[in-house]
């Protein structure tokens, strides 16, 4: 019980110190920027995504930077099932998203949110019969800044039905 009272209080000690700084908050992007972001992970099988972003434009909150952008982003899943029926499936994704960035000034790092449509599908004919789908996309994450055009990606969310997880690199152009 100590210990996690102990832990508790370091954790707020640290938030309350990230907090307590004039400038806690930072952009990382520039108006007209292009970034290119590449993943791979797994999640239910093997994922892929890459996306375009162009950052539109920085925007204010009180004191806290962020970062309006668009993006193209297309995502793929490879998967082996042996439970219900047998097979191996390929689900992709892609489309436009909406995104927005802040990032942190202590430490280089910068999180980002995207929404979006995307066109989706699968060759998963025993659960999907249309070839085609149209639905929702987010794909949500962390990026570490080891320089100023160069990140470390970690990433997560769905482009219609394609599910998205993994690590990656941010380029920035």
């Amino acid at each position: 019980m100590k210990k996690r009272i102990v832990l508790v209080l370091l954790l707020l000690l640290l938030a309350t110190s990230l907090f307590a700084q004039k400038s806690f908050a930072k952009s990382y992007n520039k108006d007209g920027q292009f970034n290119i972001d590449v993943s791979v992970g797994w999640a239910w099988g093997i994922t892929g995504s890459v996306a375009l972003e162009f950052i539109i434009a920085e925007f204010k909150i009180g004191p806290i930077p962020f970062d309006f952008g668009i993006a193209a982003r297309g995502a793929m899943e490879y998967y082996q099932t042996w439970y219900y029926y047998g097979g191996s499936y390929i689900w992709w994704g892609a489309g436009p998203l909406a995104t927005l960035h802040m990032g942190l000034a202590p430490i280089p790092i910068e999180f980002f949110i995207s929404a979006g449509l995307a066109l989706y599908g699968s060759t998963d004919t025993y659960w999907y019969t249309a070839p085609v789908n149209f639905g929702f996309a987010s794909v949500n994450g962390v990026i570490w800044h080891i320089s100023p055009n160069f990140g470390l990606l970690l990433e997560g969310g769905y482009m219609g039905g394609a599910g998205v997880w993994g690590i990656g690199i941010e380029l920035k152009l």
